[in-house]
């Protein structure tokens, strides 16, 4: 995505380079969502309980 694709509210957001983890999140999550496989959190409350769950209960593509 080039400059001009981002919204108004993200024009002075700075890009920076992801650790290797987080890349591989980042593409796991791409490819999830090309799938049509994503989950969606409305809130922190409700992530930090994904994260609990995954915590509990790790699945193997979870990062």
């Amino acid at each position: 995505m080039d400059e001009s694709e981002l919204p108004p509210i993200l024009a002075d957001a700075e890009e920076i380079d992801a650790d290797p983890e987080t890349e591989q999140a980042i593409d796991e999550a791409l490819e999830d969502y090309a799938a049509g496989r994503f989950i969606r959190c409305y809130g922190e409350d409700e992530f930090d309980a994904l994260l609990a769950s995954l915590a509990a209960h790790p699945h193997p593509r979870a990062s």
